[in-house]
């Protein structure tokens, strides 16, 4: 039985090709047109597939052009949205909600397993963003890069999404990017 747990860090390793990435022992990566994840065993190229089951099922998969609406994006409350890789360029937009008293300490992960877009469109929530080089708390949309993963935490429920001082909902992850207003 092990006596040691061991936790994922996400890193991008550039131009390393996922079919052909040998990797580290034990290493977990994937390959973002696809979604799927690997395990390297230090030595197979492409590394070993990793199949999912029961841990994993309170998860929302993405693979379309979609919109989440706010309601939709409640509705997964301490869950995961995943966005796996698509045939075609496709961009996936999630949607902050006006959150209640009920909703405060909620959380949601976001990864992006793909190549394409997933935006997080606040709305008229005020966001306080960290991501590893600056934060900032505004009222901005977000873009998850292709391989990133962010978590977003319901803080407050001040009426009218907050302030740049009092914002609902803080974001922090890897990947995380401020778009221009």
């Amino acid at each position: 039985m092990a006596t040691t747990t061991y936790s994922a860090f996400l890193t991008k390793l550039g131009g390393n090709n996922p079919e052909t990435y040998i990797g580290l022992k034990g290493e977990i990566f994937w390959n973002p047109d696809t979604g799927g994840l690997r395990l390297s065993d230090g030595v197979t190229p492409g590394g070993n597939e990793v199949t999912l089951s029961g841990n994993i099922s309170n998860a929302l998969t993405l693979t379309n052009d979609e919109t989440i609406t706010g309601a939709e994006f409640e509705a997964f409350t301490n869950q995961r949205i995943i966005k796996k890789g698509a045939g075609a360029s496709v961009t996936t937009t999630v949607n902050l909600f006006q959150p209640a008293a009920i909703n405060v300490g909620s959380e949601w992960t976001i990864g992006n397993a793909s190549a394409f877009p997933l935006i997080i469109d606040t709305g008229t929530q005020n966001v306080h963003a960290l991501n590893g080089n600056s934060a900032f708390a505004v009222e901005n949309n977000f873009e998850v890069l292709s391989g990133g993963i962010v978590d977003i935490v319901c803080i407050d429920d001040n009426a009218a999404g907050g302030t740049s001082t009092t914002p609902n909902y803080i974001i922090y992850g890897s990947g995380l990017v401020k778009l221009d207003p």
